[in-house]
């Protein structure tokens, strides 16, 4: 698993659209957390309180905030 990263399991609007999108996810890493990987050239841009996960071309394209413990497509 390349980018491998740790993302939420609550997921707006589903799991399966975030795969469609190319995020691919293994075994949870806890009740809360799932260990996971980003699609091919996509980073994160951290703020206070969330993260932005942005495309291969800078575009924001997802939302995980972690006060929340959930990610959600922008």
């Amino acid at each position: 698993m390349n980018n491998l990263c740790t993302l939420p399991q609550k997921m707006l609007p589903t799991r399966e659209a975030f795969e469609a999108l190319g995020f691919t996810f293994a075994k949870p890493k806890n009740e809360a957390l799932y260990w996971a990987s980003l699609p091919s050239g996509w980073n994160f841009k951290v703020h206070i309180g969330s993260i932005d996960i942005l495309d291969q071309n800078g575009q924001k394209r997802a939302l995980y905030d972690y006060n929340h413990a959930c990610m959600s497509i922008v």
